[in-house]
């Protein structure tokens, strides 16, 4: 990995929070280059992933189910996500996230899979009857180019578990 967050390496009830990556590069590297998992309040601004084996930006809730930390609030502006062999952004699990005016060309080019530009995906809860979360992602003013989506046409795709993404 790159650049890693991971609330599982912090105490319980201090999740990582509060930290700016700016002018950050994160490039071949053999899993995400961006990678953030209970992380709060992070922002990404004018940073470069590219050619990472998986996704340029990654962040899941799903290692902090456990402990109940949350993404929230994460911004990736006025970045360049290119030539990642995944998605250039891959949420599971996430609210109150915004992603702008990002350069986001040629991503996808695993051998294997189906990946979009943006991934938008829910994380069940701790127990079905919660239902699943991911909630208030905006995505708005990204320039979009060469990303290859062979079987889905979509750049962005939302899950059917997701709520207010715009």
């Amino acid at each position: 990995k790159g650049f890693n967050i991971m609330a599982s390496h912090f105490r319980k009830g201090a999740p990582p929070h509060d930290i700016l990556y700016e002018n950050c590069v994160a490039h071949d590297n053999g899993e995400e280059g961006f990678n953030m998992c209970g992380a709060q309040n992070v922002t990404l601004k004018n940073c470069k992933s590219y050619n990472n084996k998986l996704a340029g930006v990654a962040m899941a809730t799903v290692d902090s189910l456990k402990s109940g930390e949350l993404i929230d609030s994460i911004t990736v502006k006025e970045c360049e996500l290119r030539d990642n062999g995944m998605e250039a952004i891959l949420v599971h699990g996430a609210r109150n996230c915004e992603f702008s005016r990002n350069v986001i060309s040629g991503n996808g080019g695993a051998k294997s899979g189906n990946y979009h530009a943006i991934s938008i995906n829910g994380v069940p809860r701790k127990s079905k009857a919660e239902g699943y979360l991911t909630i208030g992602i905006r995505v708005a003013g990204n320039e979009f180019t060469k990303n290859k989506q062979d079987a889905h046409p979509y750049l962005v795709s939302a899950s059917s578990d997701t709520e207010h993404v715009t």
